[in-house]
């Protein structure tokens, strides 16, 4: 129903934006020991997302957006010459 008021939406795009929006799980910043906790379920656990959104409290999505986050390296700081 909800879908059909917004077309430029397909109703899985609705379905998840409730699902993330109602689902009761933590929302916000991760703090360091969520993140370290994170690194550890997914030794334990490997990429089963729906297992480790259970016991650290965050969606499943959350957890492997951030875990992918986390595994990257980012450069900071002004460009150097080997950059350009």
């Amino acid at each position: 129903e909800i879908s059909k008021c917004l077309p430029h939406r397909t109703v899985v795009s609705v379905y998840r934006r409730a699902l993330r929006q109602f689902n009761g799980y933590t929302k916000g910043p991760w703090s360091d020991h969520e993140v370290e906790k994170l690194f550890q379920l997914v030794e334990l656990h490997g990429n089963q997302w729906s297992t480790i959104q259970d016991m650290l409290g965050r969606s499943a999505v959350d957890c492997r957006w951030k875990f992918e986050d986390a595994q990257k390296s980012y450069e900071t700081g002004p460009w150097s010459s080997e950059s350009v």
